[in-house]
């Protein structure tokens, strides 16, 4: 994996990115970035842009580092690693005002996965506004006898909202069962042959993968993690429990 940027404009409150970076983003240069691609092993099939939001970027900057990259991608070094793989991790909001620009590294560039299908509980991270807010109408928030280390999951609910904790979590399953339909196509059929001459130690974990899609999928994963790190006290129904769920995030 590499990095292009650091940093972040936006100032979500559930996030301490634009904090630690002063709203700023940051790019690697593309001297450095050629760089990380030329040093790759051969036995390299994979290569993950490790950036939190990838080509969130100005337009100055998105010109001065990814246009000529995907430039020197595509006519110096892919026609010599044509089996190497990309994977991004970006904001949808932002593929859809670059999409021209995202369609031409999937063209070009050798561009095969984006991350933009992830759903994450809004949790009250410490450091973040999100947290203090919180802090003010649960003050167990700060306790960590009461809510560990662990809790700050992602994926667990912290904070009061309406819905019960069980349908919560059959709510954030039914969303990762409706972002994550699995569709075969034979561009993927390709991608996975070519897997498995090259790099056949991968295959053992690609297997892995639809067990980890299922337990996104099914409702009682989140509540065996949210009965771990939340307790039994939480999960029962009527009202006098508390009720532990916030509103999701993408």
């Amino acid at each position: 994996m590499g990095q292009t940027s650091e940093g972040c404009p936006y100032d979500c409150t559930f996030c301490t990115v634009w904090k630690t970076h002063g709203r700023k983003v940051t790019l690697a240069s593309l001297a450095n970035v050629q760089h990380d691609f030329l040093s790759l092993p051969a036995s390299v099939r994979a290569f993950f842009f490790a950036d939190d939001i990838w080509m969130q970027a100005s337009e100055q900057q998105i010109r001065e580092l990814y246009d000529p990259l995907l430039d020197w991608m595509a006519s110096d070094f892919l026609p010599r690693r044509r089996d190497l793989w990309l994977t991004v991790e970006t904001r949808t909001d932002l593929y859809l005002r670059e999409e021209d620009r995202f369609k031409a590294w999937i063209r070009r560039g050798g561009l095969k996965r984006i991350l933009t299908s992830n759903f994450t509980v809004a949790t009250p991270l410490p450091g973040t506004v999100l947290y203090a807010e919180s802090l003010k109408e649960s003050p167990e928030l700060a306790d960590r006898n009461a809510v560990s280390h662990p809790a700050f999951s992602l994926f667990t609910a912290l904070t009061p909202t309406r819905l019960d904790v069980r349908e919560f979590y059959e709510q954030v399953a039914r969303a990762f069962r409706a972002a994550n339909q699995i569709r075969f196509s034979l561009e993927a059929v390709r991608q996975i042959s070519r897997m498995a001459v090259h790099s056949p130690w991968l295959i053992p974990r690609l297997a892995k993968a639809p067990k980890a899609l299922r337990a996104l999928t099914d409702p009682g994963t989140f509540l065996e993690v949210h009965r771990q790190v939340q307790g039994e006290r939480l999960m029962g129904t009527g009202s006098t429990t508390p009720h532990y769920t916030p509103a999701l995030r993408a």
